[in-house]
Parts: C-alpha cells; sequence; structure tokens
C-alpha cells in the first residue's frame, strides 16, 4: 500500500512526519514545519522527509515517486532508519538509568 503524508503547504505550522515515517513511507510536506522543527529537519538530513516549497514542486516529488517505486521505497526506508536509530538510543538510556536506580 502507497502512503504519501503531504502537508504544511498552508501556513499552518506543519504535521508531525513520525506517523508516515514509522510505517516507512515517504513524506512530503511544504516549508511550514514550526509544529516539529527537529524531527523535520532530521528527517530531511537522512533523507525521509522532502520538503515542497511550492505546489509545483510538490506536485514533482509526488510523480516522481508515484511513477518509481525504489525512490519512493527508499525515502520511506530512510525515514524508519532515522526513528529506529532513535528507539535503540531510547533503549539504551532507559537500561542505564534502570541500573542506576536498582544499584
Amino acid at each position: 500500500m502507497l502512503l504519501l503524508l503531504a502537508v504544511s503547504i498552508a501556513e499552518k505550522g506543519g504535521h508531525n512526519p513520525l506517523e508516515a515515517s514509522a510505517y516507512a513511507k515517504p513524506v512530503v510536506m511544504g516549508p511550514h514545519v514550526y509544529n516539529n522543527p527537529e524531527v523535520c529537519s532530521e528527517l530531511v538530513e537522512a533523507g525521509g522527509l522532502v520538503i515542497a516549497n511550492s505546489e509545483p514542486e510538490f506536485t514533482q516529488i509526488m510523480t516522481g515517486w508515484l511513477s518509481n517505486k525504489e525512490a519512493r521505497e527508499a525515502v520511506g526506508k530512510a525515514g524508519l532508519n532515522a526513528i529506529l536509530s532513535h528507539a535503540e538510543m531510547t533503549a539504551t538510556i532507559t537500561t542505564v538509568v534502570y541500573n542506576i536506580i536498582n544499584d
């Protein structure tokens, strides 16, 4: 199933892209990401989120993904990998805190 998340073309602050990324789906958002700037920045850097600065750019991105399964799957996988890198960190921190509390 193809799921593409496209939000924040309007100046409304943006949506959290983690939901789609958690399912390894490609994410495209408009430039207004001030509700989740850190998450968006990290996903862009990881290659799991593409920012479209205009409707024509949005259309170009979507058309590319719809015609190229490998490209959209690569973006989705990059987003999931970015999330999983934090899951490992969270598990490590939880283990350290648990060991400190129980010593």
